[in-house]
């Protein structure tokens, strides 16, 4: 069966015992972590994937594992060209960026990860500064002069600053009821946009 991974989620705690499903084949870290929150995971148990995949690739007490990897992207405007002092993502806290950062919802899998990333590799103090930075550098429309408001209304070609970079990658932490659950979860890169499999076995 196929669907979008909290449909599929909240498909599998429904059917409990009764579920087919024994293997759940998603994207992303997060939607990982939701699963086994969701109480619909179970311990893999092989030797072979323990000794193949590495440990940072698989959950330490071998709920889901990792099959594939995938870079995360900054875009940008490649007329203007790469934004000086643009190299990683803790960079997009620059206040240089003000008014120039498109990026999904906070609460998206792909940000939580992506905030879960920089709070290993910088710590908490930091990660919070961090994400304060991005969302003071968000692009936002111009709000149109209001009738009570003396200021002109800008010029239609200064209406927004246009986007120079694009960080994408959140979480809902599903209730936990009893259910069957699944032998195995894998992460893959696949650009599904969300989807996945539940496969019996």
């Amino acid at each position: 069966m196929e669907g979008r991974a909290d449909q599929l989620i909240e498909r599998i705690r429904n059917e409990g015992a009764n579920s087919p499903a024994d293997v759940f084949l998603t994207v992303d870290a997060a939607r990982l972590a939701r699963a086994a929150q969701a109480g619909i995971l179970a311990p893999h148990g092989s030797a072979v994937i323990n000794e193949r995949v590495p440990a940072g690739l698989r959950d330490p007490q071998g709920l889901w594992f990792a099959f594939s990897q995938r870079a995360r992207l900054i875009m940008y405007d490649r007329e203007k060209g790469r934004p000086e002092g643009l190299n990683r993502y803790e960079d997009l806290a620059d206040p240089r960026f003000k008014g120039m950062l498109c990026t999904r919802s906070g609460a998206h899998p792909y940000n939580t990860s992506l905030g879960a990333s920089v709070l290993m590799a910088d710590g908490p103090q930091k990660t919070e500064e961090w994400a304060r930075g991005v969302v003071a550098n968000l692009a936002r429309p111009r709000r149109a002069a209001t009738a009570t408001s003396s200021a002109p209304s800008p010029p239609a070609s200064a209406a927004s600053p246009s986007p120079t970079a694009t960080i994408s990658a959140s979480t809902a932490a599903p209730t936990s009821r009893r259910t069957r659950r699944c032998s195995s979860a894998s992460a893959s890169s696949s650009p599904t946009r969300g989807r996945a499999t539940a496969a019996r076995m």
